[in-house]
């Protein structure tokens, strides 16, 4: 087979995602690491697709543009910047360090200064006109005291096999069908990166060469706790399932 017919015969879909997650993956990097990063597959990507425009007249779709942002987080006190696609995506986020909420208001139409609207976004409903609230009700409302969220365990374990145990409980019910879909996401059917999904990370404070950025999953159970980070439960297994082939790529980024 030749390099044309390869070319040719490629998922043009695929391919403009991987390149996408690739980007996406290189700006959440700390700068010293992306420094180090071979930028060049990104750039290796380009060649390809422009001769696949330029010589064998194939059609790549255009995506919506990926672009930087940077907000504030109110709940860990930190400036959080993402590579972020607002038509695919939308305006809601996760911080990737406390796992919390993360409204992207400077990109909300409501700031833009040639055609205003005004702001209404409702803290306690987690809405507005832009971003409207799930409907989670039914006409009965639930059953008191019944389990209405998902409490999930794992846990951070170095290299000199000292660990530190992590609890977080989603919002939702989690059926057997979704944790099916996390534990077939998960790497070795074990490990994961809990902030790639939305998830917050307790470690040891001093950071050695014992460690990693890999956590095991270790269970799930009903509860009546409210939840305690700004996901929900197909959210989760969404995250889940976009990495599922990448633990590996993105633990070689992040060991940088």
């Amino acid at each position: 087979m030749t390099i044309n017919e390869v070319i040719k015969n490629m998922d043009v879909e695929e391919f403009l995602k991987q390149k996408e997650w690739l980007t996406e993956q290189v700006a959440e990097l700390a700068p010293s690491a992306a420094e180090r990063f071979p930028e060049g597959i990104l750039t290796f990507m380009e060649q390809i697709q422009d001769a696949a425009e330029d010589e064998l007249q194939m059609d790549f779709p255009e995506y919506p543009e990926t672009e930087e942002v940077t907000e504030y987080c109110s709940e860990c006190d930190r400036e959080v910047t993402l590579q972020w696609n607002v038509k695919k995506d939308g305006l809601k986020a996760f911080c990737p360090h406390c796992g919390k909420r993360l409204m992207l208001c400077s990109c909300c139409p409501a700031t833009d200064n040639e055609q205003p609207v005004g702001c209404d976004y409702n803290q306690k409903t987690n809405s507005c006109r832009f971003n409207k609230m799930e409907n989670k009700s039914k006409e009965e409302g639930p059953v008191k005291n019944e389990p209405q969220n998902t409490l999930i365990t794992y846990l951070y374990r170095d290299a000199c096999n000292y660990k530190v145990h992590n609890e977080v409980v989603v919002e939702g019910l989690m059926t057997p069908e979704q944790e099916q879909r996390i534990l077939n996401s998960l790497l070795d059917g074990e490990y994961f990166i809990p902030h790639l999904v939305g998830l917050p990370e307790e470690r040891f404070a001093t950071v050695t060469e014992d460690d990693h950025p890999y956590f095991e999953y270790q269970s799930l159970s009903p509860t009546n706790a409210p939840a305690s980070c700004d996901i929900d439960v197909e959210e989760l297994v969404s995250a889940f399932e976009k990495y599922a082939e990448n633990w590996e790529i993105v633990a070689a980024i992040l060991e940088c």
